[in-house]
């Protein structure tokens, strides 16, 4: 295991709202106070979070390598809409090393493009098991939601195991794979992983 989480397990998070945009008795409340207490997400300036921005995929690299503990990652990575010196290039350039994150035949990155609800839980997949972590896929976890046909093939093993995880749910039986994951659902997941994978 990498320099994962062993700062984190020191001592507990004590849960901070300081937000404009999130308030008290919304679902992502704590989940955004814990991430937040965690430093795995940013404001988005002027005292917001933003929570029903969708997120995109330099704030889940980001994400990823606060989790592991800001590892030194190959300087020699480039990415030809990552500048170098742009301050999640060091994110980007771990992320896609481990194979977490991987970029278009072009060399481009696209920082910018929003992730689905899909492609947070691939990551997340993919980040468990360079943990070591156990992924074992729930397939009637799965089933149970009427929209299981549009999970991505690559991403079945994934989506079955995060749902048997309790990493991911939907309302009304839908799943909804392919919907832009919000910065709320995303700070939701991590806490989920923190707590069912990681224990903390």
């Amino acid at each position: 295991m990498e320099q994962t989480e062993s700062a984190a397990r020191a001592c507990p998070l004590r849960r901070v709202n300081r937000y404009r945009d999130v308030h008290d008795g919304e679902w992502f409340q704590d989940a955004v106070g814990y991430v937040t207490a965690a430093g795995l997400v940013d404001s988005t300036g002027r005292g917001r979070f933003s929570p029903r921005r969708a997120a995109d995929r330099s704030t889940l690299a980001v994400c990823l390598w606060r989790l592991a503990g800001k590892p030194a990652c190959r300087a020699d990575l480039s990415f030809t809409d990552v500048p170098g010196d742009t301050p999640f290039a060091p994110a980007v350039r771990w992320a896609v090393q481990k194979r977490l994150l991987s970029t278009l035949p072009d060399g481009r990155f696209c920082p910018g493009a929003p992730v689905t609800r899909e492609q947070v839980v691939l990551a997340l997949y993919r980040y468990a098991r360079l943990l070591g972590c156990d992924t074992p896929p729930n397939s009637e976890a799965v089933l149970g939601y009427q929209d299981y046909a549009g999970i991505t093939g690559s991403a079945a093993p994934a989506m079955s195991w995060a749902v048997g995880a309790g990493l991911i749910w939907g309302s009304d039986r839908r799943l909804r794979p392919q919907r832009k994951a919000s910065r709320a659902e995303l700070a939701a997941m991590l806490q989920r992983f923190r707590r069912n994978i990681t224990q903390n």
